[in-house]
């Protein structure tokens, strides 16, 4: 034996001190942790075994580790091993288990329940949500050093399932009785529901947004300044206190004949929802690594939902899934990571993997826990994405050195950024990620059920163009194909079959002043109002400009009549002037409220920002706009000739009333007036 060498005796000892000091150094410790504490907690929704850990821990002789890690009381190896054993038998076939009793009448609309679609048998009681996770066997090592996060123990399988293969139709009308057409207008409104409340005293007067500036004055910050914009009193006259003042936009409005408005038409955002092996597009971008943003993709309620099944109530409706119940549950309240991407720019496509069994609220909160956290994203890339990747694209010779084997070589070279590989055949790709779900077992049942969405955001740049080259070309003919050419990444006609998902598309309707000087268009909202009521929409969100009571946006989803009748999802409304300071992707579009209460120089900065900008747009007139959220088949019925349309639907109010704008919906200012 050569000098230097380490007898067998020298190199055991030190494997076993490695294994002692460092074993929780290893993925696969955690994953082995994770795989048995699934198996445990999967065996809390089975009556059936021998042990019944929600009858009573103490009957297991199982007792968690005190503070300084000894156990008072372990069980053997062999107990768990027969335990977790007799947990996982389970029917082979989940839908061969029936009930006594009659099942219960199907509603024509609801499609019928196929037993091999998802697995529910292995559904957790209901009961299990809200009771004491005491499986905690494998949380620590000897000597105390936790081995599973705690996040294991609220990410995990809930007993959700997908109750049947269209669960992305929440509208089951084939064909909408009425068109998008027929159902917008703009109703007139009395011009007394725009007086300012205080005018009838008589010692109040009502100023225009240029009196007020003047009034103001032209030094910015001193007292008549303060005066007039923050208490809102006229001038001082001969030292005494002037009255209040109420302002009143209305006398700044620009009277503009219908032919001065040009009206763009655009497709501004696109979501699809389908299944795995519904999936497909031209090529994708797969990320092979977790985000580390601070919010979820769809962090709030875009109105679209899908049909998911309750967990079982009890040990009847676990051996019969027909007898659960169903519900609507939005796409914000699913956890969700995004998965990959397609396009690039106002083009981009985003897509998104959705979690239903994961679906959970905040200990103790109101608010759905949707962000996954880092530890199971780890999980669900190692064992799930990267290996699914290295099927697919080391099949092909040459591109096996640049798939990664594992999530930890990915981050020991880029260490905790992003990174994504071009796959050609996402749809393969999503059919090998199904499969090792279900061969994962209980390590990876809290990924089952999956399903994924397309979003697409800010597509009105690009889709403005296209439906303006359509327009010049053949009266809007070729809009569709135009944009089709423009996103040539989607298989379109796969998203517009609803067999294999539920595509929805927003068109939005810009009104711009067509006018030498710069005019800012605002909302009147309450005829915006009466607007929303006749389309059949919901108790509308209201967001004022500022402090002004009747000028602003709406947003509201409509009803299920509306849903049903015109296939119509959500409207929103809202004035051009906020692309200003619009800071899309932004959690504070000015600066956090402690900065303001601290008048921090963040705070300070992001005033003068705002005030720099609204000094440049003076320059620019901004308009109005309205989007409308439906399905793909009434959004692009409604596009061919959709400018003479809304045209139109502006005579047939006009003809009534006037033949301005002046005493419609939308009315514009001079923005000089705000300089």
């Amino acid at each position: 034996m050569h000098k230097g060498h380490k007898t067998w005796v020298q190199v055991n000892e030190e494997i076993a001190q490695d294994v002692h000091t460092g074993l929780l150094k290893f993925s696969w410790v955690h994953q082995e942790a994770v795989g048995q504490l699934r198996m445990l907690q999967s065996c809390r929704s089975c009556e059936s075994h021998s042990f019944d850990l929600r009858t009573s821990v103490d009957e297991l002789n199982i007792v968690e580790e005190d503070t300084n890690g000894r156990k008072s009381e372990e069980l053997e190896e062999n107990d768990i091993m027969d335990f977790v054993d007799t947990c996982q038998r389970q029917p082979e076939n989940p839908g061969s288990v029936t009930s006594d009793e009659e099942e219960p009448t199907l509603d024509d609309e609801e499609m019928p329940l196929d037993p091999t679609l998802d697995d529910y048998a292995s559904s957790p009681l209901q009961i299990q949500r809200n009771r004491e996770d005491h499986s905690r066997i494998y949380n620590f090592d000897v000597d105390g050093v936790p081995l599973v996060p705690n996040s294991w123990f609220q990410w995990r399988d809930r007993g959700q399932r997908i109750p049947h293969k269209r669960f992305f139709q929440t509208i089951h009308a084939p064909q909408s009785s009425q068109d998008l057409n027929s159902t917008l207008c703009f109703p007139p409104i009395s011009m007394k529901n725009m007086e300012p409340s205080g005018l009838s005293n008589s010692t109040v007067h009502d100023f225009s947004a240029a009196q007020l500036l003047y009034e103001a004055g032209n030094k910015p910050g001193d007292n008549q300044s303060r005066r007039t914009l923050i208490v809102g009193r006229e001038r001082q006259s001969h030292g005494e206190d002037a009255a209040h003042f109420v302002l009143n936009l209305e006398k700044d409005a620009v009277k503009m004949e219908v032919a001065d408005i040009r009206i763009s038409i655009d497709l501004d955002s696109l979501i699809w929802v389908t299944t795995p092996l519904g999936f497909n597009a031209r090529d994708l971008n797969i990320h092979l690594s977790p985000s580390m943003a601070s919010r979820v993709g769809i962090a709030n309620n875009n109105f679209i939902r899908v049909t998911l099944m309750d967990a079982p109530q009890d040990e009847e409706e676990h051996r019969n899934p027909r007898l659960r119940g169903c519900r609507n549950v939005p796409l914000s309240q699913i956890p969700h990571i995004e998965v990959g991407f397609c396009g690039s720019g106002e083009r981009r496509i985003n897509s998104f993997i959705f979690f239903p069994r994961m679906i959970h609220k905040r200990e103790n909160g109101s608010r759905f826990s949707t962000l996954v956290p880092l530890c199971v994203q780890d999980l669900w890339y190692d064992k799930v994405i990267i290996p699914s990747c290295n099927k697919i694209l080391t099949a092909q010779p040459g591109l096996s050195e640049y798939v990664p084997l594992s999530l930890g070589d990915i981050r020991k070279r880029t260490q905790y950024k992003q990174r994504s590989i071009f796959v050609l055949e996402p749809s393969r790709l999503m059919k090998e990620v199904q499969k090792r779900v279900i061969e994962g077992g209980e390590l990876l049942s809290c990924f089952g059920s999956f399903f994924i969405v397309m979003d697409g955001r800010g597509m009105k740049v690009a889709t403005k163009q296209c439906i303006g080259q359509g327009l010049a070309a053949d009266q809007g003919g070729p809009t569709m194909e135009t944009i089709k050419q423009s996103f040539r990444f989607l298989d379109w006609d796969r998203m517009m079959d609803r067999q294999h998902g539920e595509l929805y598309l927003d068109i939005g309707m810009s009104y711009h002043p067509n006018s030498p000087e710069p005019l800012t268009g605002l909302w009147r909202l309450p005829s915006l109002k009466k607007s929303f009521e006749r389309m059949g929409s919901r108790l509308p969100t209201v967001y004022p400009l500022g402090t002004l009571a009747f000028y602003g946006g709406l947003k509201a989803e409509m009803t299920e009549k509306s849903k049903r009748n015109v296939h119509l999802i959500s409207r929103l409304s809202y004035c051009l002037a906020f692309e200003t300071v619009r800071n899309p992707g932004a959690q504070e579009y000015l600066c956090s409220d402690k900065d303001i209460i601290d008048r921090t120089p963040k705070f300070q900065k992001s005033v003068q920002n705002w005030a720099e900008l609204f000094h440049s747009a003076k320059s620019q007139s901004y308009g109005v706009r309205d989007e409308i959220r439906g399905l793909a088949s009434t959004v692009l019925d409604f596009l061919p000739g959709s400018i003479e349309k809304v045209v139109s639907s502006f005579a047939r109010e006009m003809a009534v009333n006037s033949k301005t704008l002046h005493r419609q919906r939308l009315f514009f200012v001079l923005i000089q007036s705000f300089g």
